[in-house]
């Protein structure tokens, strides 16, 4: 008769286990390793997850997977119905790179070197960068990893480009720029593309607006053609591009690449 008691006794005490949890504070907080520190906490505010008090319906602090492995094809991994939002950035002086997409940079006080996290441990990581002054140039450098064909990417002045970047693990790759790509110098003075179409003006795209004419009886109107990159500028004979209205204070150590 004992047992049969017991039994009852343990068979209510199942029946009301299964019931909902419920607080008398207002909070419920789960402290899986028993360290006193809760590693994930459900308020009115909503549920959060390495955090003690949520700011919306769901607050993650910390690294989100999302494992599509078993989702049918066409069927989307994570689906937003309203509004997303980005980490933002601002930036005003040299710097590397946290883990916030959106990157604002003001350049209007000088030029601005930025630095990607090392591309080996970012795989999939993006940038979005944009500049938000015309004044000065913005550089981003791969910090010990390339970005496409080794060379760094320069946001020039007199601009508000922008562009996105991703890492493979491996480098970094550029998306979506409307910038120029500008060969790795810290010391440039000038880029002449000599892709122009029309007129006898090469425009200087080192931002430095050291502008030339090509000369010797040509003009870009009927000697343009196709280049490797874009349109180009067939040179023959005695014909040139003269830059000499310009004070580049060259030292004695100078270079020239074509």
């Amino acid at each position: 008769m004992r047992l049969f008691h017991v039994l009852c006794l343990l068979t209510s005490c199942l029946n009301s286990i299964h019931s909902d949890v419920k607080s008398n504070s207002g909070q419920i907080h789960f402290d899986v390793d028993s360290d006193a520190t809760s590693e994930m906490s459900l308020t009115s505010q909503g549920l959060g997850i390495g955090n003690d008090a949520p700011q919306s319906s769901l607050h993650i602090t910390g690294n989100l997977l999302i494992d599509d492995t078993a989702s049918s094809v066409g069927t989307p991994s994570l689906k937003v119905n309203g509004s997303f939002g980005f980490g933002l950035e601002l930036v005003s002086d040299n710097l590397t790179l946290s883990n916030n997409t959106m990157v604002l940079v003001d350049s209007s006080s000088q030029d601005i070197d930025l630095s990607l996290p090392f591309a080996g441990n970012s795989q999939g990581l993006i940038y979005h960068i944009k500049k938000t002054s015309k004044s000065n140039h913005v550089t981003i450098f791969g910090n010990g990893t390339t970005i496409d064909l080794d060379y760094s990417v320069n946001l020039v002045a007199n601009t508000i480009d922008s562009m996105s970047l991703v890492s493979d693990g491996s480098q970094w790759h550029v998306y979506n720029y409307n910038g120029e790509f500008t060969p790795l110098s810290d010391n440039l003075i000038g880029w002449y593309k000599l892709n122009e179409t029309t007129g006898s003006i090469a425009s200087d795209s080192s931002g430095y607006d050291r502008h030339g004419t090509i000369g010797g009886g040509i003009d870009f109107s009927s000697h343009s053609v196709s280049g490797k990159i874009g349109s180009a500028i067939d040179f023959e004979n005695q014909d040139y591009l003269d830059v000499s209205a310009h004070d580049f204070n060259l030292l004695d150590n100078y270079s020239v690449s074509f």
